[in-house]
């Protein structure tokens, strides 16, 4: 791939820690180590900004200081995945993307987000960076399906890629 940018779909996690929320498999660190990778184009659905939206609400519905918080990072988050990110931001959802999500429902796939995720990154990315182990199921019992497309962790992406 001289020359070409590797095109990473970027999972919901990938994100999170922009808008103030990381996980024990992705930190704030992890995401200025995956940004710094040269030769990658980042790419993310605008239904994971949803999804960061929705866990912010759901997480603190007993916590207003905390939702207060995270609202705040929420729109600085914003911000600078808009303007200031090497992260690109893909919104439409096609008939394609809608074809291929069905698919993942019939092959078991339970989550909305995650459908919506895997089929735009299949249409839209080289590789698909998720630590949802669902996701790498469904893949990896279709891979037929579902060629040109790679699904990875975060762990075994950094090591082959760093």
């Amino acid at each position: 791939m001289i020359g070409k940018k590797i095109r990473v779909f970027l999972d919901t996690t990938y994100i999170m820690p922009l808008f103030g929320i990381e996980t024990d498999k992705f930190s704030r660190k992890d995401l200025a180590k995956l940004l710094n990778i040269k030769n990658m184009c980042f790419l993310v659905s605008l239904v994971s900004l949803i999804e960061i939206k929705w866990i912010i609400i759901s997480k603190t519905r007993k916590n207003m200081k905390l939702r207060k918080t995270l609202r705040e990072k929420y729109s600085k988050g914003l911000d600078v995945l808009y303007y200031k990110s090497k992260i690109k931001i893909l919104s439409l959802i096609t008939p394609e993307i809608d074809e291929i999500e069905n698919k993942l429902l019939d092959f078991g796939l339970s989550d909305y987000f995650d459908r919506i995720i895997f089929s735009m990154a299949f249409h839209e990315a080289d590789i698909l960076l998720t630590e949802d182990q669902e996701i790498h199921s469904v893949w990896k019992d279709h891979q037929d399906i579902f060629e040109g497309l790679v699904v990875i962790s975060w762990e075994h992406f950094f090591q082959k890629f760093k």
